[in-house]
């Protein structure tokens, strides 16, 4: 088995996706959560529309030769932070929620 087939064996494995899906499902929900007060507040949200992805393996192998990384799985969890992620893309700078956001993390 080569180690992009071994990468993608590690990849499709249920239980490390779960726990990427739990993570971005946690993050949407509280960029939601964000957007709902800050409308309360002013009367207008600030979210225009939020997508979330995870990286296929191939692209994973890809970077990590790119950046002459071995091309394996721990790897690619210990030296990659863009594996998986959201994406919220605001009508409002995020100057604005920049504020409200470093306020919920702090309570």
């Amino acid at each position: 088995m080569d180690e992009l087939e071994k990468l993608r064996k590690h990849w499709e494995d249920d239980n490390f996706q779960r726990k990427h899906a739990l993570a971005r499902e946690i993050v949407v929900n509280r960029l939601r959560e964000l957007n709902r007060e800050y409308e309360e507040k002013t009367g207008q949200g600030f979210v225009r529309f939020i997508e979330t992805r995870m990286k296929t393996p191939e692209s994973i192998a890809e970077k990590l030769q790119r950046k002459d990384y071995d091309v394996d799985f721990d790897t690619a969890v210990t030296a990659l932070n863009d594996i998986s992620g959201v994406r919220c893309i605001c009508y409002l700078s995020l100057i604005h929620i920049s504020e409200p956001t470093r306020q919920a993390e702090i309570s």
